[in-house]
């Protein structure tokens, strides 16, 4: 019993102790998530909350990598997440002087036969290949990578890659996979999420959750406010009738499932346009206006997230018309998007954004956030709160203003909808379980009485929706 022990913690503690460059170590949570997927053959995905540190956690198993004499090959979706694992990455390891290849997101120089020589195994300089998901699904990228059990895999927002775009890369050779993500599973796509958990080799347990996280110390209690907004007579009008076209083709597709293809195409694309109904409600602009005017306090940092640049500027001219002033945040904007951090940070104010918590732009400094912006993907919404949460100096809590759009719907109407399209239930549940954390579950009791409304058995709709980053 006491040698079982003494393994125990030799195994939590086995990690933690090769962390030695800069003042960052590894929280609990992450040590154990390290052994587990150790002991489980170095393969596997961290389903641990945004804001929980899956980045320094992967950059820790990189480290050991690195003291294997393995070759890294780090994965991401975007632009933005690739120069924040740039700067991680060195600063993390800024003791080994790690050599890092960027390809992708403008970074050509791999092309210049850079790819082969720098993935051999056998070096002994410490090499880090970091690639976007899209460059690497290339196949003159994939050919040029020398595969094998030296080449690490490492795939931050690991549900990404069971997209049609980048399926290819689940049939890279490698050793060691360690993939990272909030919510590993697909919206909407079942065969996407069997062959990423397939080529992973499954989710690491337990699960890191937005509770465990809070419980911890590792983000931020906060308090939810659930604001519900109706759509006007016309948008209410546009609503129904994309409905009634809706569920006609879900029953043609049901009776021919043999040959739907098309039927499941045009759904998705109707699915599309009633969503717009909710992005661009009317009275979205005005709800957020109200909110503003009577909660915000000088000192206070909001961030308002917003659909598009077209509701942004409504927002803009509501919060002026009120004598509040605002700054934007979007990927278009002119002017330094550092420098209007840096600003936010230091002086407080109010940010109308638009996919600012999406992207991996991390502000923690948010006090405040109001969600204004709909969404029929479920991860966007445990993104977008999970980044609000984040641990700052002088942040003890934080408050998270959500408006939902309720077009009016009859109990027999909503019964035995698609819950493929029942899309307001979905979203419902989601603020649900987000309000049942919160410090004040009160706060949903209504919320709860209008889910029931939409669907008999809301709670079985928490994940539905689809994928939409393609």
């Amino acid at each position: 019993m006491v040698d079982q022990i003494c393994q125990e913690i030799e195994a939590a503690q086995k990690f933690e102790a090769r962390q030695t460059a800069g003042s960052k170590t590894l929280r609990p949570h992450q040590s154990a998530a390290l052994s587990s997927w150790e002991a489980r053959g170095r393969r596997g995905i961290l389903e641990h909350a945004t804001g929980s540190g899956k980045t320094f956690t992967a950059i820790s198993a990189i480290r050991d990598a690195l003291g294997k004499g393995e070759v890294p090959l780090v994965l991401v979706p975007s632009e933005l997440l690739l120069l924040q694992w740039d700067r991680e990455i060195r600063d993390a390891l800024s003791d080994l002087e790690p050599q890092i290849l960027r390809c992708g997101a403008g970074n050509t120089k791999w092309r210049d036969n850079l790819l082969g020589p720098w993935t051999r195994p056998g070096s002994d300089t410490v090499r880090i290949v970091l690639a976007t998901m899209q460059t690497a699904s290339m196949p003159e990228f994939r050919s040029a990578v020398r595969q094998g059990a030296h080449l690490f895999l490492v795939a931050d927002e690991v549900h990404r890659i069971g997209s049609s775009n980048n399926l290819q890369l689940l049939i890279l050779e490698t050793g060691p996979r360690l993939g990272l993500s909030a919510t590993p599973r697909r919206a909407g796509d079942e065969e996407g999420t069997r062959k990423t958990l397939e080529y992973f080799e499954g989710i690491v347990p337990p699960p890191f959750t937005l509770q465990d996280a809070i419980k911890s110390g590792a983000l931020t209690p906060y308090f939810y406010h659930v604001h519900t907004v109706r759509l006007t007579a016309v948008e209410q009008e546009t609503w129904d009738e994309i409905t009634k076209r809706i569920k006609r083709l879900c029953a043609q597709a049901a009776s021919n499932k043999e040959n739907n293809s098309g039927s499941e195409q045009q759904i998705k694309y109707l699915l599309i346009q009633r969503s717009r109904v909710l992005k661009q409600a009317n009275g979205k602009v005005a709800i957020a206006a109200s909110i503003l005017q009577n909660q915000y306090r000088p000192g206070d940092r909001w961030l308002v997230y917003c659909d598009d640049l077209s509701q942004l500027g409504e927002v803009q001219g509501a919060l002026n018309s009120l004598g509040l002033n605002s700054m934007q945040y979007h990927s278009s904007m002119e002017g330094d998007k550092e420098q209007t951090v840096r600003l936010f940070e230091a002086n407080g104010g109010i940010i109308v954004s638009i996919r600012c918590l999406d992207e991996g732009v991390d502000i923690p400094s948010v006090t405040h956030a109001l969600i204004l912006a709909s969404s029929k993907n479920p991860r966007e919404y445990v993104q977008r709160r999970g980044r609000v949460l984040r641990r700052f100096l002088g942040k003890s809590v934080a408050n998270i203003h959500d408006v939902l759009v309720l077009p009016s719907i009859s109990e027999e109407a909503s019964a035995g909808e698609d819950p493929r399209v029942n899309i307001v239930a979905g979203e419902i549940a989601r603020s649900l379980e987000f309000g049942r954390s919160a410090m004040n579950p009160a706060a949903i009791t209504d919320l709860e009485r209008i889910a029931l409304t939409f669907s008999n058995d809301y709670k079985a709709l928490l994940g539905e929706g689809y994928e939409d980053e393609e």
